[in-house]
């Protein structure tokens, strides 16, 4: 028998940083829409850019599901709504989304109500919770970037495999996926006692 090269993808947060980081989107100091806006980025991996023009329609409130086509690959891609994004998407709505004939999900919480301005904005808002969190960044990238590798990351150890990651990332090949992933052979001997984290 042939074993592959085991492989996971480069840690990004610890286990530490992701309960400061709850504590602090859980907080009033933190908005239902920069909460929702974070929680996409850490959970499904989502580019900023798909992020600002996620519209209503994109929302399956019944299965539980969002649906849209990413920006860059035109690729249709279909997500889980988990409990902590439905949440914050739905708290964002009834309470503070502006009443205007906008589709967009997000929008400016100030006059003009118009969509948010793309990447820059969600990286400011990416990085005042990771701020308030208390996260350095120790050479790591930020922003979006920071939680789309944190996503590949929970990908990877759930046993999902590197094509459908690389689909749900947008990316048109898989070995573009592959600058998410690092050998990882300090961590061998502890990881061949758990089917996690690696790709078959």
């Amino acid at each position: 028998m042939v074993f592959k090269e085991l492989r996971s993808v480069v840690p990004m947060f610890t286990d530490n940083e992701i309960m400061s980081i709850e504590e602090v989107l859980s907080s009033p100091s933190v908005s239902h829409r920069d909460a929702a806006i974070f929680f996409l980025g850490l959970t499904t991996g989502m580019r900023a850019v798909d992020v600002v023009d996620l519209r209503l329609a994109n929302i399956d409130w019944d299965n539980e599901t969002i649906f849209f086509q990413q920006s860059k690959t035109g690729n249709a891609v279909c997500l889980p709504l988990t409990v902590d994004i439905g949440n914050s998407i739905y708290r964002y709505i009834l309470e503070e989304r502006p009443r205007v004939d906008d589709d967009h999900v997000f929008l400016r919480s100030q006059a003009p109500f118009i969509p948010l301005g793309g990447h820059s904005t969600c990286y400011y808002i990416v990085s005042n919770i990771l701020q308030r969190a208390g996260i350095q960044k120790d050479g790591r990238i930020w922003g979006m970037c920071m939680l789309r590798h944190n996503a590949a990351s929970m990908m990877v150890q759930n046993s999902i495999p590197l094509t459908t990651i690389a689909a749900i990332l947008g990316h048109a090949e898989t070995r573009t996926t592959d600058i998410y992933i690092t050998a990882d052979i300090d961590r061998k001997s502890t990881r061949l006692n758990s089917s996690h984290g690696y790709i078959s």
